[in-house]
């Protein structure tokens, strides 16, 4: 059985476990975000585990697959990197024989990368603990980002069907990982009261095909799977449009309502099967399945940074490229419309800030009354609009005199020209200021 953490990202190892009985549905404010991610200072690096193997339960011998996303955020490319795998086994250590090792080659500073290792069942039954471990022959630090998953053996084939996260490599929008699924919306940002749609991917994780007719529950706010019991009345029941082999995938659009957030956040949560009327359904995934959405309250523009393929950070550009220090550059800004009205770009503020591993992703000030800038300009003239992308100049960025690694921070609209009326200020899903790195020298 593996489920998903019960607290948010720590530092160094992230076990995934059974979470304890939470007493009495959460409501105002709903519970933080699980999240998978683990946030290495070590490595410098983000690590974020796929929940379960597949299969999800694999018998005795049977080979198995495990995924994980590796995101660098060293300020230097990694030449080589060693990942180690173990199909069972406790907390790993410096040099451990491994079952199975792979090698991240010229891992550039926030580049994304998707592992996948093919390990194999311990020969008996039982509940066992796999692990991956990233720099495993500590070239870089004695200490790098560890993962542990706890799975069960068993001789009998079941069907399982899970629902899916992000996609590593998002071309559009940056990394999210807060949350255990991905389930695009559209409108990109939905009207409270108004109709939406939700895209939700699953993937049949176990030997057996799934159950022709499957549903889904779906509930518009968190339950935990301590006060979720089977027959639970969902808010909204779907059914999946056909069986799944093992290993298939299939997307499901659903038809919802915009719901006034529960504790200013907007959270859906999944249960397959919830009226329990499947055979051999072991729930072998048992989980936290939810995802975030972002809403408001009327159409409004949500300017945000474009994103880059394979990347954690955005297109955002510096002229020259690599400036040297003491000098001015032009920041090349590409803007996107997340919202789901037009937006003017408004009045676009810049920053440069020493990336030195902790230092807080944010800016000062608030919004529209951020101060400290490093550079600005007004583009009330360019107009976004919904689900479209800009690309915007500012002149006269000051870089720094200490060559190094440095964010460069940008905030759309400061000014806020545009009408805003966001639903879900706890836990929206960008919140952060759109960033990019580059490098002084």
């Amino acid at each position: 059985m593996a489920v998903l953490q019960c607290a948010g990202p720590i530092l160094a190892a992230l076990l995934l476990l059974a979470c304890p009985h939470r007493a009495g549905a959460q409501t105002h404010p709903p519970p933080p975000p699980d999240g998978l991610e683990v946030l290495d200072i070590n490595l410098h690096a983000r690590v974020t585990p796929e929940a379960f193997v597949v299969p999800s339960r694999p018998a005795p011998g049977e080979k198995f697959t495990w995924t994980l996303t590796f995101q660098s955020l060293a300020n230097a490319t990694r030449d080589s990197i060693l990942v180690s795998f173990w199909a069972d086994g406790s907390l790993p250590s410096c040099g451990s024989p491994a079952n199975r090792t792979l090698t991240l080659k010229n891992v550039k500073p926030r580049e994304v990368r998707a592992v996948t290792a093919t390990l194999t069942a311990p020969a008996g039954e039982g509940l066992f603990q796999a692990w991956a471990y990233f720099d495993s022959d500590c070239a870089y630090t004695t200490n790098g980002p560890k993962v542990g998953l706890y799975y069960a053996a068993n001789s009998t084939q079941i069907w399982d069907v899970a629902p899916l996260r992000a996609p590593t490599n998002p071309t559009g929008v940056p990394v999210i990982s807060r949350a255990p699924v991905s389930a695009p919306t559209s409108p990109l940002l939905p009207v409270v009261g108004q109709p939406f749609e939700l895209q939700v991917d699953f993937k049949s994780i176990g030997q057996l095909p799934s159950p022709e007719g499957l549903k889904v529950g779906l509930w518009y706010r968190y339950v935990s799977i301590g006060d979720w019991k089977c027959g639970m009345q969902p808010d909204v029941v779907f059914t999946l449009p056909k069986s799944l082999r093992p290993g298939k995938t299939t997307t499901v659009a659903v038809q919802l309502t915009t719901p006034e957030p529960e504790g200013n956040a907007n959270q859906l949560w999944f249960a397959v099967d919830p009226f329990c009327e499947q055979a051999q359904h072991a729930r072998a995934m048992l989980g936290d399945w939810y995802t975030l959405y972002d809403s408001s309250y009327a159409p409004m523009p949500m300017l945000w940074g474009a994103g880059r393929k394979n990347r954690g950070d955005l297109s955002f550009k510096l002229s020259p490229a690599s400036p040297k220090a003491g000098s001015t550059a032009k920041a090349k800004l590409k803007v996107t419309n997340l919202g789901n009205a037009p937006g003017v770009v408004g009045q676009v503020k810049v920053w440069v800030v020493r990336n030195d591993y902790d230092t807080p992703l944010k800016v000062p000030g608030s919004r529209c009354a951020y101060t400290g800038e490093a550079a600005s300009a007004a583009f009330n003239g360019t107009t976004v609009e919904p689900g479209k992308s800009k690309r915007v100049t500012v002149p006269g960025v000051p870089i720094p005199s200490a060559p190094g690694s440095y964010y460069l921070f940008a905030e759309f609209d400061t000014a806020c020209a545009n009408p805003y009326s966001l639903a879900t200020t706890v836990y929206p899903v960008y919140d952060a200021p759109p960033m990019a790195v580059f490098t002084v020298k």
